[in-house]
């Protein structure tokens, strides 16, 4: 688990690529890593140059006569967002800081990679009477959805880009499935053509009758269209459905399975949906914390190729006199693929049909420094999981090999980790470490594991950097294989891998369960304590990202950090963060108390609706004690603590993480990777919270006590972390 701290900055600020060309003032120059002036003609990124690759890097030099104060960077987008979002290593330059004459300073930009920016974005720096210029075009940028009403709909709708991945429709339309279709549709060409799958969390919906948004793909705009649409129905109880329109426009239906019903899920919104397109099978599925899914509905429509993937709303007014407001965020729009990797001597296929992956692939191996092999893939864009179970597998050679993988890109000789079944039903784990090497071997021990009895479930996870294999028998019981650490781009293909080892002769597996799901990691938040404007990002890719008030930057373990004053200083964490923490949870940071400790503060603290505390950490008290709370019930919540010594509370940086598992009862310490204390029989859960802070434990309205002392890298888990775990995360902090 590396990755927790060493790789998460670069996933999460990594180089923007840069386009176009560049007007500066007398005194900036922006260079690449080669010094070359991007000033000076028109600036084009090498062929695979992506933004977030870390080995990408830019920098800002005053070239100048006079020192240039308060340097800072920004980026906007057509004015729908701007803050502070320059962060330089390993220099220490922080915001704000002054560049003198002819000094230079590495530099990227933070922000929202899983979304993407639009081309013609701005990034700027500025300096005194400085500043520097150019456009920005992602790799992946995101088209901007345009919506249009199908159909006779009454009130005029309309989509809203509030930004990145957020959109608000308003619609009017009357009920869908008695008659034309009468709804507002925000799509984007960018996304047409082939097989797809979208995916959007919808966060509310107006009620103005039979109200209702999801997500949709439809062939043409006429209001007859063929059609598939997964949403959340208002009426009556928020529960979500899947309903389509077969060719010729005659027939609209709810949810086609046998016995499937017509509404799934609980009634708590929002809901994430998704609505996954392979040739003429589309497939409905709804998550409640948009990491696991659940497949409700699959149906069959005859659609065009060229078939539009976007958000749906409609009002569900029969008299055409009211309008619904529908909030999506987290929207995702992937392409699914399968090709031939490195050019095998018989061309492979995938086929798809009830529920089953059918792959057909000739090659030499899947090994050396160059593979050949058929790889069904998409991209993902954050961290996450690739799952299936292998249910056959034609024997060409004692090492064909099938299963799942994560791979840098499409080239022959591109890193992967790759997790397979050979035809003897053993699993083997192999890794190429970067482009061109060697393959590796990374079975522990031994080149392949597994009884050959069973067929398996295999299974690849990424976090960050780190990609651990595991195996299963049953699908629910995992055997750990090994991890690996390799440098892959955020945006990596995920998917099925098959070679026969046998350039020549197609072997042939079958795969059931397959699923490829994002950032089912256990990272919720990670705040770096770097402040961008009045922000200090989540970089987990979860967005929760914190509001600073009347704080100032310290120099942190790695990169910057955050001083707080004692005195109504403070972050404000966003609710949202702890939506899926329920039973388990951990707090992970590295502090150094003021010389003022020990006093009355708290370094987190957290409140349910009724106010009651359900979080907090006293770090220490006044008493020199450290108080880890967790988990009400009424207004009784579960409370460990231990005296600390002096050193490990002020004037020096100490690693801390805070543990509970409500099921087990267990809450626990640890102080530098090693468990420092613990407690049992504490099944208090961890839900409902409204309110929470960094540095500030609120004792009544007139008194707030905010921690006096310094903070960097919180992260907050949703599970319990092991003790393993706990070590290794201490271990990866390498500081500057």
């Amino acid at each position: 688990m590396k990755y927790i701290q060493l790789s998460i900055k670069a996933l999460c600020f990594g180089s923007l690529m840069l386009q176009g060309g560049a007007a500066f003032a007398d005194a900036l120059s922006i260079e690449d890593s080669e010094g070359n002036d991007l000033s000076q003609e028109p600036f084009l990124p090498t062929p695979g140059a992506i933004f977030g690759q870390e080995s990408t890097t830019y920098t800002l030099r005053n070239i100048g006569n006079n020192p240039i104060t308060n340097v800072k960077g920004a980026i906007t987008q057509d004015g729908s967002f701007g803050f502070n979002a320059f962060y330089s290593s390993p220099t220490g330059f922080q915001p704000g800081d002054t560049l003198g004459v002819g000094e230079s300073v590495d530099y990227v930009i933070a922000y929202d990679l899983l979304a993407g920016l639009e081309a013609g974005a701005t990034v700027s720096f500025t300096g005194g009477s400085a500043n520097a210029e150019l456009l920005e075009t992602p790799l992946f940028s995101r088209s901007r959805l345009n919506g249009r009403d199908i159909g006779n709909t009454g009130a005029t709708g309309s989509t809203e880009y509030v930004s990145l991945d957020q959109y608000t429709l308003t619609a009017g339309g009357s009920h869908l499935g008695l008659g034309p279709d009468s709804y507002h549709f925000a799509t984007s060409a960018f996304h047409n053509a082939g097989d797809r799958q979208i995916e959007a969390r919808v966060d509310s919906v107006t009620d103005a009758g039979l109200s209702r948004a999801g997500v949709m793909v439809r062939d043409t705009s006429f209001s007859n269209s063929d059609n598939a649409f997964v949403y959340i129905w208002m009426q009556p109880d928020k529960r979500v459905s899947m309903q389509y329109r077969d060719t010729n426009g005659t027939h609209l239906f709810l949810n086609s399975e046998v016995t499937g019903s017509a509404i799934a899920g609980d009634t708590i919104n929002p809901k994430w949906v998704r609505l996954k397109r392979i040739g003429n099978t589309f497939t409905g599925l709804f998550s409640a914390n948009g990491y696991d899914w659940e497949k409700f509905a699959s149906i069959e429509v005859a659609m065009n190729n060229s078939a539009e993937y976007g958000l749906a709303a409609n009002a569900g007014d029969f008299l055409l006199n009211s309008e619904t407001t529908a909030n999506f965020s987290e929207l995702s729009i992937v392409d699914i693929n399968s090709s031939d990797i490195g050019n095998p001597q018989n061309a492979g296929s995938t086929v798809f049909a009830n529920d089953i992956y059918t792959l057909t692939a000739s090659g030499s191996d899947v090994w050396h420094s160059s593979d050949q092999f058929q790889f069904r893939s998409q991209k993902l864009l954050s961290d996450g999981e690739v799952v299936t179970r292998v249910d056959s597998l034609v024997r060409r050679h004692f090492w064909s090999k099938s299963g799942v993988m994560f791979r840098a890109s499409s080239d022959a000789d591109a890193a992967n980790v790759f997790v397979f079944m050979r035809p003897d039903k053993r699993v083997g784990m192999q890794v190429r470490p970067a482009a061109g090497a060697a393959s590796l071997n990374i079975t522990n021990a031994q080149n392949i594991t597994g009884d050959s009895t069973n067929f398996k479930w295999v299974k690849l996870t990424r976090l960050g950097n780190t990609f651990s294999g595991y195996y299963s028998i049953d699908g629910s019981n995992w055997i750990f294989i090994n991890s690996v650490d390799v440098e892959m781009p955020i945006h990596t293909d995920v998917g099925l891998a098959l070679t026969s080892h046998n350039n020549g002769s197609l072997t042939t597996s079958e795969y059931s369960n397959f699923s490829v799901n994002k950032h089912s990691s256990i990272l919720e938040a990670c705040w770096e304590m770097d402040v961008f404007g009045t922000q200090t990002p989540d970089i987990s890719g979860n967005r929760h990202h914190a509001t600073v008030n009347n704080v100032t930057s310290d120099n942190g373990i790695l990169g910057g950090a955050i001083n707080f004053s004692g005195f109504n200083s403070y972050a404000n964490i966003p609710k949202e963060t702890f939506n899926v923490i329920g039973d388990e949870i951990s707090i992970a940071m590295w502090a150094k108390g003021n010389p003022d400790q020990p006093r009355n503060d708290s370094v987190i603290y957290a409140t349910n609706s009724l106010g009651n505390r359900v979080l907090n950490i006293h770090l220490p008290w006044s008493n020199s004690r450290v108080y880890w709370d967790c988990g009400v019930v009424g207004s009784s919540y579960d409370r460990i603590q231990k005296l600390a010594s002096s050193n490990q509370f002020k004037n020096v940086w100490n690693h801390w993480v805070f543990t509970k598992n409500a099921n087990t009862g267990s809450m626990a310490i640890y102080l530098n990777g090693n468990l420092w204390h613990s407690g049992s029989g504490k099944t208090r859960t961890i839900k409902d919270i409204t309110d929470a802070t960094i540095s500030a434990g609120v004792n009544s309205p007139a008194e707030i006590r905010s921690y006096s002392g310094s903070l960097d890298s919180i992260q907050v888990y949703r599970v319990e972390l092991t003790s393993a775990e706990i070590t290794e995360l201490y271990n990866s902090y390498t500081p500057e």
